[in-house]
């Protein structure tokens, strides 16, 4: 439910002129449209460190953890998107917005690897492959000096949810810089999503038009509800 609410709630920040359109493109047999939409982050003050032996963890209400083995467990996000009905999904370019940096030098906790509860020689042989990737991964990040991650978001998926059709990202408020220590928080994400519709403006208009039309008989329905 809460999934679903989501995609409304940014269906209408898309229709409500919150989102501005970066440019329309036609040609032939589609028309190729940018969409950009600005994602508020949490402020630095709502930030919890959490210490343990292997290092810190920052903690964000409604935020979930990064946890590709072997790199840092920084806190994210998954967001649902909608997008016009039959359009299909491009790109999305993801820019952090306002910079700041958090005090302090810190060595943020990796993702561990899942342990096997069976003690055989196949679980054996699996663990210690998880243990290799774990530490490749591992080596690459905590030797480098580099923003984790190197981009803010990233597609994670896209498709339909009854009527709508949406793109998945996940986003991270934050860059750790793992030699020196640092961790740079953002105030927004600022997304540009590209997708393509058909060439003809009218089955554009009719696309806006009919979840337009879907979304407020929802708002009707979830009020009569309530």
């Amino acid at each position: 439910m809460k999934k679903i609410e989501s995609i409304i709630i940014l269906i209408l920040l898309l229709l409500s002129g919150f989102v501005v359109g970066g440019s329309t493109t036609f040609c032939d047999q589609s028309t190729t449209l940018d969409l950009d939409i600005t994602i508020p982050f949490p402020s630095i003050d709502e930030y919890k460190i959490l210490y343990s032996q292997s290092g810190q963890k920052l903690e964000l209400n409604g935020y979930n953890y990064l946890l590709d083995t072997g790199t840092p467990m920084l806190p994210s996000k998954t967001i649902l998107i909608a997008i016009p009905p039959g359009s299909t999904l491009q790109s999305v370019d993801f820019q952090g917005i306002g910079k700041t940096q958090i005090s302090g030098m810190y060595h943020i906790t990796p993702t561990y690897y899942p342990v096997p509860y069976e003690n055989t020689e196949q679980s054996k042989i699996a663990q210690s492959t998880l243990k290799a990737v774990w530490q490749k991964n591992y080596n690459t990040v905590y030797s480098s000096d580099d923003a984790f991650p190197h981009q803010i978001g990233a597609i994670i998926g896209s498709g339909t949810l009854r009527k709508y059709s949406y793109v998945a990202v996940k986003l991270c408020p934050v860059q750790y810089h793992p030699e020196s220590g640092r961790i740079y928080a953002f105030t927004s994400a600022q997304l540009v999503i590209t997708y393509t519709m058909p060439s003809t403006s009218s089955e554009i208009t009719q696309s806006i038009e009919v979840m337009k039309r879907d979304t407020q008989a929802d708002q009707q329905a979830e009020n009569q509800l309530q």
